[in-house]
């Protein structure tokens, strides 16, 4: 390839390529970390409500009963079981202003887990703490399809905007560098047949004096 197109054809390689990492690693880096951090905070958003509603029932059970409540555990366990489903179980705890375990609802929560803890009160005092543990396993496998899905996306979108372009360009080329050098010939023939018929004109004109 000639110099000059060389220099005219390396930038627009340069971009093509450029365009096409950029959206490779947005659809497969860029998607997948947005979309896990959204579906993160929403499940901790989730169960930081189901906390603060346990919580809430939690108070009013502690209102009704200030200085017996840590003592009869098949009543606390009535009031916060109901929030641990069979599909989505959660490991619930509750503690004294100590730190002392009052109750604890074991559940088996697969890892990866996230936790929230909402304290108790009683008459704006704080008489206790209840943890909740949630599995975060289902948003993990859900993430990794997403990922496994958009990094198949981005090397569909590196070879559409890359590869391709690439390719289309090279060819685009390789015919114009063809078309020269067809041009080239043909400049080169037409000049050859000038100069044999300029030397042929030459040779008859002085065949020519020489009879006069």
């Amino acid at each position: 390839m000639p110099e000059k197109d060389t220099q005219v054809v390396t930038p627009i390689r340069k971009l093509v390529s450029v365009v096409g990492v950029i959206v490779t690693l947005v659809l497969a880096v860029g998607v997948p970390v947005g979309y896990g951090s959204v579906r993160y905070f929403d499940e901790l958003e989730l169960l930081e409500f189901k906390t603060g509603m346990n919580a809430s029932q939690l108070g009013r059970y502690i209102y009704q009963n200030p200085k017996s409540w840590r003592d009869n555990f098949l009543r606390l366990r009535s009031v916060i079981a109901p929030a641990s489903r069979v599909d989505h179980p959660l490991r619930q705890k509750i503690y004294d202003i100590d730190g002392n375990e009052v109750l604890e609802i074991v559940a088996k929560v697969a890892w990866p887990t996230n936790t929230a803890r909402v304290p108790l009160f009683l008459s704006a005092r704080k008489v206790g703490t209840l943890e909740v543990t949630s599995s975060m396993r289902h948003l993990m496998l859900e993430l990794v399809f997403i990922t496994l899905f958009f990094v198949a996306q981005g090397g569909l979108a590196f070879y559409t905007l890359r590869v391709l372009p690439l390719r289309v360009l090279d060819a685009t080329i390789g015919n114009l560098q063809a078309a020269v050098r067809r041009a080239q010939v043909a400049d080169r023939a037409k000049a050859e047949f000038l100069a044999n018929m300029s030397h042929e004109i030459q040779i008859g004109r002085a065949s020519c004096r020489e009879r006069v």
